[in-house]
């Protein structure tokens, strides 16, 4: 090695085992201490998480002006750039831009500073889909950790530990792998002398250093440390930034392909937090649609900081801890609340964009009922929406029910299906519906609602169920509960049975958290803690007699058949676990929903 980058950090989550509050107080503390370092020593101090600067900027003014001068003299460094470090596997990519243009348009105005290297040195792995948008959001370069190189344990073996990442479009940005961002207090040289053998065969070479995972940053001793390191080294040793390294590099290796697995158990963890985290992802978007053509209208002024504080509670459930699920309790709740605090935001937003665009609309004829649907997309086509309605009830449902005829604008039916509404009162009153239609792009389309009483319908139960619409056929097994078949176009598409639930049996240390030195390698047996979701995996098995909240089903039974969809379910078991797995067969095309 010839030369060799120090890259001089402190990795802060903002929530992990602690709560937001006392991850602010870590930046504050860490922040300052890096100032107090700079009267004595002569280093560059480099950080990343726009969250972390807004924390700074609020509750510390005068640490955030000397920050700023810090910036200006070169002695502090943006690093990443981004709002926060998020999963990197999850998020859908307009979600990935709005960590980019958020952190983007902060430093720029703050500091007029955007680094051409994007830093994710915690996540839990990394998606191909992030090269492009990262080039295309203006970073050349790419910084990480994990998944681990035989450095601390063999995760992911690469061609090289800095290297060209191809995205799926076949855009390139440069991207190196570190051996640890953290460096234990008052041993920073020892891993500095680590990381130098680590690698050898290179010409310029990489250390990330600093106390972390909580804060601490550099201290007065590991500077000291350094400074004599960098005089009795041969190798030229130089405190420096992320940018600097990659415009000091020039890799050749290509990689094509996510950098996966690490910690696969991040992925099967809070399930209802992701969940959350989806809705809130959908609804910001659908929101940005609905309330800018409103505004363009002229209906409601554009709520821009409501919209970006929604916005800032999708980027903070992001969080590389909050959304894989390895937090504490409080970690958790702190996710909720951003979820439901985005949601309440963008629920109030979207009801006033979305009665300004029905103004105007005729009194609708007695005995009916208007539906109004807003259609996000910008090119027309059918589409199924799914609504509940109140109507006046009968009180004869014992014998006959209440279902849904629709109507479009022109008075023509509309393919519709009355389906079991959220509610469970035993009353023929709340309606949940399913329809076809060719929406209004953009707009606003408006369908009338009639009640209609027929006899109920009784579905047959305990055989097959067989469903062939001439484009699909799908055999759903009584014995199994399972898809067996599905045939699309004469071709069959499953080897088995699909969608078969498995439990398994979980381990001691899933994230693999056992302390180790550096170098030292952890056993086969750790090792696949971490890359795989358990042990004996146990196939579920149907229920014979469904039991607890599924008490009085059948083990198989379709519940809906309609124009829409045909819908059928069953239960399932393993020791006390009980699953229920819902099929949804559509009438047209070759779609079948699965959920669970």
């Amino acid at each position: 090695m010839k030369k060799l980058h120090l890259i001089c950090n402190s990795h802060i989550d903002p929530i992990w085992q602690w709560e937001w509050e006392e991850g602010a107080s870590a930046t504050l503390s860490t922040f300052q201490s890096a100032i107090n370092l700079m009267e004595k020593h002569d280093y560059v101090f480099c950080h990343n998480e726009m969250n972390l600067y807004e924390y700074t900027e609020r509750f510390a003014p005068a640490l955030f002006s000397k920050i700023s001068e810090k910036i200006q003299q070169g002695k502090w460094q943006i690093m990443g750039g981004w709002y926060l470090q998020p999963d990197c596997l999850m998020p859908e990519g307009e979600a990935f831009i709005r960590q980019i243009q958020m952190g983007k348009a902060y430093f720029q105005e703050k500091f007029g500073i955007f680094p051409t290297t994007a830093m994710n040195i915690d996540s839990f792995g990394h998606s191909r889909g992030i090269v492009q948008i990262i080039k295309k959001c203006g970073q050349d370069s790419y910084l990480f950790m994990r998944p681990w190189s035989g450095y601390i344990t063999e995760q992911l073996s690469l061609p090289a530990e800095t290297f060209l990442w191809e995205g799926y479009d076949g855009s390139q940005i440069k991207a190196a792998r570190i051996t640890d961002y953290n460096s234990p207090m008052g041993e920073t040289r020892e891993k500095i002398e680590n990381d130098i053998a680590f690698q050898s065969d290179v010409a310029i070479g990489l250390s990330c250093w600093g106390v972390g995972n909580h804060g601490g940053g550099p201290s007065d001793k590991d500077l000291t440390d350094i400074g004599a390191l960098i005089r009795e080294s041969s190798i030229e040793i130089v405190h420096s930034t992320p940018d600097a390294y990659f415009k000091d590099v020039s890799p050749n290796v290509v990689y094509k392909s996510s950098l996966v697995p690490c910690w696969v158990g991040c992925y099967t963890s809070m399930i209802a937090l992701k969940q959350k985290y989806r809705e809130l992802e959908r609804q910001l978007f659908f929101t940005e649609k609905i309330v800018s053509v409103a505004a363009l209208r002229g209906g409601i002024n554009y709520p821009l900081e409501r919209i970006n504080d929604a916005v800032r509670d999708m980027l903070n459930m992001q969080f590389h801890d909050i959304l894989p699920g390895s937090v504490i309790k409080a970690g958790e709740e702190s996710g909720f609340a951003y979820a439901y605090h985005g949601l309440r935001i963008l629920n109030e937003i979207r009801a006033d964009a979305f009665f300004a665009l029905c103004r105007g609309q005729r009194v609708a004829d007695k005995d009916t009922y208007p539906i109004l649907v807003f259609n996000p997309k910008m090119f027309d086509g059918e589409q199924i929406v799914e609504c509940e309605l109140s109507i006046e009830g009968t009180e004869a449902f014992d014998k006959e029910y209440s279902h849904i005829v629709l109507l479009d604008e022109d008075g023509k039916r509309v393919p519709c299906q009355t389906v079991k509404e959220d509610s469970n009162q035993n009353i023929d009153r709340r309606k949940r519906i399913v329809f076809r239609a060719n929406l209004t792009p953009m707009g606003i389309s408006r369908f009338t609602a009639i009640p209609e009483y027929r006899p109920n319908v009784k579905y047959p139960q305990n055989e097959d169920i067989v469903f062939d619409n001439g484009e699909k056929r799908v055999r759903i097994s009584a014995k199994t509960g399972l898809i067996e078949s599905y045939i699309v176009n004469e071709t069959e598409y499953l080897d088995g049975s699909a969608f078969a639930p498995v439990s398994f049996d979980d381990y001691p240390d899933p994230w693999g958290m056992k302390r180790l030195t550096v170098g030292e390698q952890r056993t086969q047996e750790e090792l696949k803690w971490q890359m795989t979701l358990g042990e004996n995996p146990t196939p579920c098995s149907l229920m014979k007699t469904p039991d607890g909240v599924f008490k009085g089903m059948r083990s198989l039974q379709v519940i809906e058949d309609g124009e829409i969809y045909l819908a059928a379910e069953a239960f399932f078991e393993s020791g006390l676990t009980r699953i229920q797995i819902l099929y949804k067969l559509y009438k047209q095309g070759n779609a079948v929903d699965v959920s669970v």
